[in-house]
């Protein structure tokens, strides 16, 4: 195993092609009187962890927002009844994820300009968050 990391129901691993191949360590571990049974994603080319999208880009490994596909807009709405401080960090908080969670511009400004229509479609000012994706950047 060259990396692994567990994040609680899920786990990451890259593997070595030595030793016990992945599917029968798999096999292993479900045989074993647990009711815990283990399920396997594996490729070549991308592997969904979390919220994250991993590829390979010009043999080095790179990453992108991931999103399920059953995924919908569930942002919380701009007059939603929750605190105001709540409601105004949210747009910042999302920009920060996208920007954080790419390793790409080309991806990054796209899925940013996803987000900022999900946010106009929730009665998000478009003032308030342009002044979110600059304080994300560093303006004051």
């Amino acid at each position: 195993i060259l990396f692994y990391r567990r994040f609680i129901n899920d786990i990451f691993i890259i593997w070595k092609n030595v030793g016990p191949t992945p599917n029968e360590m798999l096999n292993t571990i479900n045989s074993l009187d647990t009711p815990v049974r283990l399920k396997m994603t594996t490729s070549d080319k991308q592997i969904d962890f979390l919220d994250v999208r991993l590829y390979q880009e010009e043999g080095r490994i790179a990453y992108t927002l991931f999103s399920k596909p059953t995924d919908s807009n569930t942002l919380l709405h701009a007059k939603s009844h929750h605190p105001k401080h709540l409601i105004s960090s949210l747009p910042q908080s999302q920009f920060m994820r996208v920007i954080r969670n790419n390793s790409n511009a080309v991806n990054t400004q796209h899925q940013l300009q996803t987000v900022w229509n999900k946010f106009l479609s929730r009665g998000y000012n478009p003032r308030d968050l342009t002044k979110a994706l600059d304080r994300c950047y560093g303006a004051p």
